[in-house]
């Protein structure tokens, strides 16, 4: 498989991992080019759609934001033991 771009040889197995407009629609992007190949509409199994009034940076920090505190949240509460609860 060739790009339609810049003439890039591809695996003809590229995976729909760029989301589009938040995630309604996912597109296979050239590795090499990063230009898009194709679309295909968002499925049941893929992540939930963000709204698409976020930028690319709004959603990297969200995403460090729900990682962070989900690492905040196991640490405080594996500390508090069954017993001191009751």
């Amino acid at each position: 498989m060739m790009c339609r771009h810049c003439g890039s040889a591809l695996s003809p197995f590229i995976a729909f991992s760029q989301p589009v407009e938040g995630g309604l629609a996912y597109a296979q992007v050239c590795p090499h080019c990063r230009r898009v190949m194709g679309l295909r509409p968002r499925l049941a199994g893929d992540p939930a759609p963000f709204p698409a009034i976020f930028d690319r940076n709004e959603l990297n920090r969200l995403q460090f934001v729900r990682w962070r505190l989900a690492a905040d949240c196991t640490a405080q509460t594996s500390r508090i033991s069954p017993l001191s609860a009751a």
